[in-house]
């Protein structure tokens, strides 16, 4: 599985919500509800991480 990586500066890649929706996919948890919520907190992070003065 290849992970995301960038060099953009300024920008945190170890998010809690990234190790959190990691964990559950290697310990064999599904695609339900609280993954979906989990990866929409993620991504809503990285956006946070993306859009502000400094990052790509």
């Amino acid at each position: 599985m290849a992970l995301y990586r960038s060099t953009a500066v300024g920008i945190d890649h170890d998010l809690p919500e990234r190790r959190t929706y990691r964990q559950r996919l290697a310990a064999g948890s599904g695609y339900g509800d609280e993954h979906r919520i989990l990866l929409h907190e993620l991504l809503n992070r990285q956006a946070e991480q993306r859009n502000r003065d400094g990052a790509d």
